[in-house]
């Protein structure tokens, strides 16, 4: 008889199913649900659209932080351009930086979404409770491009560049998550068995308003190497596609 860890691999594998990716998650099971992202705070169109007006306390959360890293990187700009006056042109500037750099590309940030309020107290009708059950339910933000909106002219005339760029982003952030999944398991946040249930769902990532085809991404996410961390807890690597708006 097989064991259960011959049936795991050592990357991520895609399961396609037709569902929609916020349906059916469960209270009792870990769902990640991944996407593709800006570094600018800005959740303005598709999935993280809908993500915005489904999980608000996510996209505060989201926004604060991008908004606190680009006021890091104003400030790095400013300590570069004073050194810039005593360097000679091309110079890095502290940190082997230039300054412009968006150090938030190819990184996750993981915010987990508060279930809503119990329904109102049997023992006291009219009444509804504080008390909250554990979150289930993580937004994964892979952060794989620094601007929003349509791709810039400059984009549009180095599309291979743009493309090879956003594909690392994804290998980087993706690499990054799975990292952070251990990390939460170390303090604690997740338990074993969360891990061995736990379920990653994701859109075709990069393929809408990235505009990269999902076949090149499909790769990248594939080829993306489990943390045997992960992979001695039980997680079989599943990572689900979903194609239901």
């Amino acid at each position: 008889m097989a064991s259960a860890s011959s049936t795991q691999t050592s990357t991520l594998h895609l399961i396609t199913k037709n569902q929609n990716l916020f349906d059916n998650t469960s209270p009792s099971r870990t769902t990640i649900i991944i996407h593709a992202c800006n570094t600018q705070g800005v959740w303005g169109a598709g999935v993280a659209l809908e993500m915005k007006r489904r999980f608000p306390q996510a996209y505060g959360a989201y926004r604060a932080f991008c908004l606190e890293e680009k006021a890091k990187r104003e400030e790095r700009k400013g300590k570069v351009r004073q050194i810039g006056k005593r360097s000679r042109v091309g110079d890095k500037g502290e940190g082997g930086e230039d300054g412009n750099e968006d150090q938030l590309v190819g990184k996750c940030m993981l915010t987990f979404v508060p279930p809503p309020p119990l329904p109102a107290s049997t023992s006291n009708p009219g009444t509804t409770t504080n008390t909250r059950t554990p979150s289930k339910l993580i937004i994964a933000n892979l952060f794989t491009r620094s601007m929003y909106g349509p791709l810039t002219p400059q984009e549009l005339s180095h599309t291979n560049t743009y493309t090879s760029s956003l594909l690392s982003a994804t290998s980087q952030s993706l690499t990054a998550l799975l990292s952070g999944l251990v990390d939460l398991h170390t303090q604690g946040i997740l338990s074993k068995d969360d891990l061995q249930n736990m379920e990653l769902r994701m859109p075709k990532i990069n393929s809408g308003r990235f505009m990269v085809e999902w076949d090149l991404t499909r790769r990248v996410v594939e080829g993306i190497i489990i943390p045997r961390e992960l992979r001695d807890r039980g997680w079989n690597g599943e990572v689900v596609v979903c194609c239901l708006d």
